[in-house]
């Protein structure tokens, strides 16, 4: 069917394109020197395209139905609820076709095609020629006033020479041969490689994605059945199926873009050897993965490792020793047994370190040999990594959570507020504090001061009494009435107080004073 679909399409477009020129609606970009071929689609289903490389000095499909551009391997942007494809093909999707600005066309060593989006959005899709390959690259540009969120997929119609079901390799995880969606953890990968044939493959693909190439690390891979995937532009949910019939991957980009701002997403997609080169042999480490892609931890972080081991045509069996390594130092070694390892298939090992307490930057070399059942060192099939270590970026209490910290944390700002507290009251009261106090000899002291920056106005201190108590009052100006001293201060400028004192007798408890000035008053605290 998919075979038909291509030859009615190819068909069609000549019949509507008759009085032009055979090749008219097809953009191509041959580059011998870097031994890639790149064509895309001009008229219908603007921008999908097909990648071709050389083997053996013979062009060779990396894509499904090369030398011609094919809507299976299509680009796809998300823009709130809406889904934009450069294929007719999902059922989920609006084509991009009316939105085209500029078709497919060659720049130097690129062909570039531009759409601008009714949400005031433009979206540039650049094919590169490279040593070996194709970059592609997806440039979303915002020329609102505002920060949008956009999603990119790229969905790539994987055909290695004859082979339409081309199984994938996927570093950590094997050769798959079925449907597979990596996310969060699960995606620490730098590559993934698709295969003519798991027998001894000829001809072999690599999508590359690593952040230390300037490359732009997904947030999503979905290895699919194209037949299935084709008629999704945004969401798919692999079911497991067998990708061997029409194989495919997917990949997901979120991206945030400010004001006017403008951000890429890139992959080289390419000729590559296949991870057991030819001449090393039908059995070897392949590659050996950590869990953080960047290879970036802390000290104390634990580096989870995973060892590939493959065995082409015939089962072999084995052992990988790891060793991690500081300036030729061994910090660690561990030697795993891969046990027996089936023919074309790869076995995943996988071992745990704890990286140092240190507290200076460094870096550790991470070495895998693969040995013979006698320990012996195959030293031609070896791996190394690079782990880097960063005190200064890390969190300390994130590596060494303390309660007993925590509790002298809460205990001390606990003490800081109750030191806060009455000055924030003396704030909230307008700055005026007033306080009443008496000591053993029965000496009451009353203080107002003035704690704001200008004059209190009208400033009158009214002092609770028990009704018929025996005092003394030492303070000039002071107003006896029933149950409360009354003195009419007048004015108390800014920084000034003023205190009442008297002796009362008998009486240990006494009522609160409040003061008074303009149309504002403060009860004493005791």
């Amino acid at each position: 069917m998919k075979k038909l679909y291509a030859t009615l399409s190819i068909v069609l477009v000549f019949l509507s394109t008759s009085l032009a020129s055979a090749d008219s609606c097809v953009v191509e970009l041959k580059d011998t020197a870097n031994d890639v071929h790149m064509v895309a689609e001009a008229c219908e289903n603007i921008g999908t395209f097909s990648i071709g490389g050389v083997y053996n000095r013979e062009w060779e499909k990396l894509t499904y139905l090369y030398p011609k551009p094919w809507p299976g391997t299509f680009l796809s942007i998300k823009l709130g609820d809406k889904v934009y494809s450069t294929s007719s093909h999902p059922k989920d999707a609006i084509l991009l076709d009316p939105y085209a600005e500029k078709k497919p066309s060659v720049v130097g060593d690129k062909i570039t095609a531009l759409w601008v989006l009714p949400e005031n959005v433009t979206l540039v899709q650049s094919l590169k020629s490279i040593k070996n390959g194709t970059s592609i690259e997806i440039t979303v540009a915002n020329q609102n006033t505002y920060t949008i969120d956009a999603g990119i997929r790229l969905h790539l119609d994987t055909m290695l020479g004859i082979n339409d079901g081309a199984p994938i390799y996927v570093p950590g995880d094997g050769l798959k041969t079925i449907e597979e969606s990596y996310s969060g953890t699960e995606l620490n990968f730098k590559y993934w490689k698709a295969y003519n044939t798991q027998d001894n493959p000829t001809i072999v693909a690599t999508g590359t994605m690593d952040p230390a190439l300037g490359l732009t690390y997904p947030d999503r891979v979905v290895i699919a059945d194209w037949k299935k995937s084709k008629d999704t532009a945004w969401d798919y949910s692999p079911s497991g199926g067998s990708i061997l019939g029409d194989s495919a991957v997917i990949l997901y980009y979120n991206i945030t873009l400010g004001a006017g701002e403008s951000k890429a997403v890139k992959l080289d997609y390419g000729s590559r050897e296949a991870v057991l080169p030819k001449g090393k042999g039908p059995f070897g480490v392949t590659e050996v993965l950590v869990d953080n892609v960047y290879g970036t931890y802390c000290p104390n972080d634990t580096v989870s490792f995973t060892i590939d081991v493959l065995s082409a045509r015939v089962s072999n069996r084995g052992k990988v020793n790891l060793l991690v390594q500081k300036e030729g130092s061994v910090l660690f070694n561990k030697t795993l047994d891969a046990g027996l390892v089936q023919p074309d298939s790869v076995k995943s090992l996988s071992v745990e370190w704890v990286v140092p307490d240190i507290s200076v930057r460094s870096e550790y070399d991470v070495r895998v040999l693969l040995l013979n059942e006698s320990n012996d060192v195959v030293e031609s099939l070896n791996k190394t990594s690079l782990i880097k270590v960063d005190p200064a970026r890390c969190f300390a209490s994130a590596r060494k959570f303390s309660w007993w910290w925590l509790l002298f944390m809460i205990l001390l700002l606990l003490f800081l507020l109750t030191l806060a507290v009455p000055a924030l009251l003396i704030y909230l009261k307008g700055g005026v504090l007033l306080t009443k106090e008496i000591n053993a000899e029965g000496l009451v002291i009353v203080r107002v001061s003035n704690k704001t920056r200008k004059a209190l106005t009208s400033c009158v201190l009214e002092d609770g009494i028990p009704t018929k108590a025996e005092i003394d009052v030492s303070t000039l100006g002071v107003t006896r009435r029933a149950d409360k001293l009354v003195w009419k201060i007048g004015v108390l400028v800014a920084g000034d107080e003023a205190t009442l004192e008297y002796k009362i007798h008998g009486v240990n408890v006494l009522p609160p004073a409040q003061f008074l000035w303009n149309d504002s008053k403060v009860i004493s605290s005791q």
